[in-house]
C-alpha cells in the first residue's frame, strides 16, 4: 500500500522535471540576442575589343596595257567593319597579278576598351568555298606566293608556298602588349615569286586567304617589354 502511495509523487515529480526542462529550452531559444549586417555589392567585368584600321596599302598589278604598275595609297583610315572593306589590298575589281607582283597593306590595331592584350596575326589559305586548303591541294599559284607579316619593330615571319616547310597558314605575334588607349601597327605583304619552272602553270589560277587578328588578355604589367 505504501508502495502505491509513493508512485503518484514520483510521477508528479517526473512531470515537473519535464515541464521545467521544456521551459528552459523554449525560454533559452528566445532569450538569445541576434543581429545581421548586409553589404550590397556590385561587380562588372571588363571588356576586350580590338579595332583594326588599315592605314596604308599598295599593289603592283597589271594595268590596262598589260604592264606591272605600282599603285600606293597612304594616310588612309578604313575600319575593317566598313561594308566596303572586302580586300586587305583593295585591288580594283578585275585587277590581275603576275610574277613579280607585290601587294602590301599596313594595319593599326587599337585598344579602345578596358583590357590590355597581346595579339597575333595569321594568314590562312582557303579554297573558293571558304574551307582551309590542305598543302597537298595547293595550286601552282599558291606555291608561288610568299606571304610576310612584319610587326612595328621590323620582325618578319614569312611563308613560301613551295618551301620545304610550307604551311597552309602563317602567324606572327605582336612586338608589344597593347594597353588601354594604345595602338600597334603591322604590315602584311604578298609577293608573286618569279619561278620560271611553274610560271606558265599558274596562269589564270585563283588564290583565297583570310587575315585573322586574335587578341588575348595580358594580366601582369611586367609582361609588357
Amino acid at each position: 500500500m505504501e508502495k502505491w502511495r509513493r508512485r503518484p509523487k514520483t510521477i508528479i515529480l517526473a512531470l515537473a522535471v519535464i515541464v521545467l526542462c521544456t521551459s528552459l529550452i523554449v525560454g533559452g531559444t528566445f532569450a538569445l540576442f541576434t543581429d545581421k549586417v548586409a553589404v550590397n555589392n556590385h561587380l562588372q567585368a571588363g571588356t576586350l575589343n580590338i579595332t583594326l584600321i588599315r592605314t596604308a596599302h599598295s599593289y603592283k598589278a597589271l594595268d590596262e596595257k598589260g604592264y606591272l604598275a605600282t599603285t600606293a595609297v597612304a594616310e588612309e583610315e578604313k575600319n575593317v567593319e566598313d561594308e566596303d572593306f572586302e580586300n586587305a589590298f583593295d585591288l580594283p575589281e578585275g585587277a590581275l597579278i603576275a610574277p613579280q607582283s607585290v601587294l602590301s597593306a599596313t594595319f593599326e590595331i587599337r585598344n579602345n576598351d578596358t583590357v590590355a592584350f597581346n595579339y597575333s596575326v595569321a594568314l590562312t589559305v582557303k579554297d573558293s568555298t571558304g574551307n582551309v586548303l590542305e598543302i597537298a591541294d595547293f595550286t601552282e599559284l599558291n606555291k608561288q606566293l610568299k606571304l610576310e607579316l612584319t610587326d612595328a619593330s621590323g620582325n618578319t615571319t614569312s611563308r613560301n608556298g613551295d618551301a620545304e616547310n610550307a604551311a597552309n597558314s602563317i602567324s606572327a605575334n605582336g612586338a608589344k602588349v597593347v594597353e588601354v588607349g594604345g595602338k600597334e601597327t603591322f604590315t602584311v605583304k604578298l609577293t608573286f615569286i618569279d619561278n620560271t619552272a611553274i610560271n606558265n602553270l599558274a596562269q589564270g589560277q585563283n588564290v583565297y586567304f583570310d587575315i585573322v587578328v586574335s587578341a588575348t588578355q595580358v594580366t601582369e604589367r611586367t609582361q609588357n617589354p
